[in-house]
């Protein structure tokens, strides 16, 4: 769990973000629910329904929106965008894994104990490989602003991130879990447009609808319990 959860799916996105434009990073972490869609009905067979493909679609149309209509970045350097691209997939792969295969261990046990034994492992398996650039590096340089930004990051976007995570797993289906991914670009460009760092365009009120919809759409889908219990009263009258 920890591999799949933090280590592939944070690492990958990291180093496929450092060789790829933003724009193209973003378009492959909103693919995660149809590949989360894809490993739900392989692994745990939940209903592939008519409904549940229509919802992710609608989000992944409202995502898309979102970041195709922003200004592109000037200066963005790529370095190898095949590579940066191919480390995406694996990203979204990794976690669509993890929330499907790990869904039955993180529902028995507690979320502070698994997040306790997730991160202890990712940090065994990642300390060797960035040991050399932690223990070089020049933390003299790092400035309070810098110093504050970076907890933030810890705390927030990831201490507390990942405990909510296992929690919504224990009341959510792995599609519809993923399926949150899409309020990321309507949250960013809601607190871009209150910072004056973007503008309210038609676009954006078309794709908030969009991803709302599709999050919507797949919540009300059926489970696969629901669908037994459906086909079993059916059996029966």
């Amino acid at each position: 769990a920890s591999l799949f959860g933090i280590v592939f799916n944070l690492f990958a996105f990291i180093l496929g973000l450092s060789n790829t434009t933003p724009t193209n990073a973003s378009i492959i972490v909103s693919m995660t629910p149809i590949f989360t869609m894809i490993m739900a009905a392989i692994f745990l067979k939940e209903p592939l329904t008519f409904k549940k493909i229509i919802g992710v679609v609608c989000g992944l149309s409202g995502a898309l929106i979102l970041i195709l209509t922003k200004s592109v970045t000037s200066g963005v350097i790529v370095k190898n965008n095949s590579l940066g691209i191919a480390l995406c997939l694996i990203s979204g792969i990794s976690y669509a894994l993890y929330l499907t295969l790990f869904r039955d261990l993180i529902r028995r046990n507690h979320p502070i104990n698994i997040m306790k034994w997730m991160f202890l492992a990712s940090t065994i398996v990642v300390l060797p490989i960035t040991w050399s650039d932690i223990s070089s590096f020049d933390y003299s340089i790092l400035t309070t602003k810098t110093c504050l930004e970076m907890c933030y990051v810890v705390l927030m976007a990831t201490f507390l991130n990942y405990l909510f995570i296992p929690i919504a797993q224990t009341r959510l289906r792995p599609t519809t879990l993923s399926m949150y991914n899409y309020i990321q670009p309507v949250v960013t460009t809601i607190i871009s447009i209150i910072i004056l760092m973007d503008v309210l365009t038609i676009y954006k009120i078309i794709a908030a609808i969009l991803i709302f919809s599709g999050v919507y759409i797949v919540t009300t889908s059926k489970s696969r319990k629901q669908a037994v219990d459906i086909q079993k009263a059916s059996s029966t009258l």
